[in-house]
């Protein structure tokens, strides 16, 4: 999908689509077809190259500043990706989309309070479009922070103003159903999750929430085929294990609830480390070593295509040094 929205973005750029009205010149529309082979194959330190010379060419461009963005986000080199998405809306202040990418990263980072004002920027750029679906996806996270920041109210208004804008929005019906279960809500959430389910079917995540809840309020059966779905789709999902485990234990399937039980424990470790790993990474974005012992991680976990691009970045860093 973010491959997609980077080739939408260049295609726009390449027809002229920008603050200003002008086509580029005919050396950055050269680089910026380079630019999107370079993305589309994640080479994203030569990607970031390719943007570098196309800014020398064209420093007004907004839009050039907002892919620069992007990619140094998927390098966790979140200051500089912070830098790029303030020049584009310092040049097009209301370019859609900067001020978003700006709150999510600031949300990864656990800044909430920074990521709130970003996405309440970026509400009141898109409430001037007509894109409900974009609009809705802007609330959304608007409500996420308001959970993280432990506002309740303030998270469930936010996700009923998602829905207005666009009800089938699987992710708000997935955090409503979390913000239920933080209040002991627990039918509330069933029937939320639910209805991301339904939406969207094959997410691993829509599926584990389900399982989990139907495991607290009791209806084993129903919870199992949720919960190996999750295993099917990510065997390195710790919670999804113990879960099924506990939920066959109920059901008096002691040598089969044995099975998952044990694995849990290596499986929770993993993903420990996976976290630490990811924490160095965003410390060190330029360290090859830091990007090559995720990606053993990832590999480990059986996470292939986290894997795959890890060791890309590490490889590409290497070069790069």
């Amino acid at each position: 999908m973010r491959q997609g929205m980077v080739l939408c973005l260049v295609l726009a750029l390449l027809a002229g689509c920008h603050a200003g009205g002008k086509s580029p010149g005919p050396e950055v529309r050269v680089l910026l077809w380079d630019f999107q082979e370079a993305h589309e194959g994640a080479s994203y330190v030569r990607a970031l190259a390719l943007l570098d010379s196309a800014l020398v060419l064209a420093p007004a461009y907004p839009r050039l500043h907002f892919l620069r963005g992007d990619v140094l986000s998927t390098l966790y080199r979140f200051e500089e990706a912070e830098a790029a998405f303030l020049r584009a809306l310092e040049l097009a202040p209301r370019y859609q989309g900067a001020a978003y990418r700006l709150g999510s990263n600031a949300f990864f980072l656990g800044q909430h309070r920074e990521a709130l004002a970003f996405y309440r920027q970026e509400a009141r750029l898109s409430g001037a479009g007509e894109d409900s679906a974009a609009l809705s996806a802007v609330w959304a996270q608007i409500g996420r922070v308001y959970a993280r920041l432990g506002a309740a109210d303030s998270a469930g208004e936010a996700y009923e103003q998602a829905l207005r804008h666009d009800a089938a929005n699987d992710q708000v019906w997935m955090w409503k159903a979390e913000l239920s279960e933080d209040a002991g809500w627990l039918s509330d959430a069933l029937m939320q999750v639910q209805e991301a389910v339904r939406l969207a079917p094959d997410d691993p995540a829509y599926q584990y929430l389900a399982g989990a809840l139907q495991y607290r309020t009791g209806d084993y059966e129903a919870a199992i085929g949720h919960l190996e779905f999750v295993i099917k789709a990510q065997p390195w999902h710790a919670g999804a294990h113990y879960n099924l485990g506990r939920t066959l234990l109920a059901l008096g399937r002691s040598d089969e609830a044995a099975r998952y039980l044990e694995a849990t424990d290596s499986l929770q470790a993993l993903a420990a480390d996976i976290i630490l790993a990811r924490f160095a990474v965003q410390h060190a974005p330029g360290g090859r070593d830091e990007w090559t012992v995720l990606a053993m991680l990832y590999e480990q976990a059986g996470r292939y295509e986290e894997a795959r691009q890890a060791y890309r970045i590490a490889r590409q860093v290497a070069e790069s040094n």
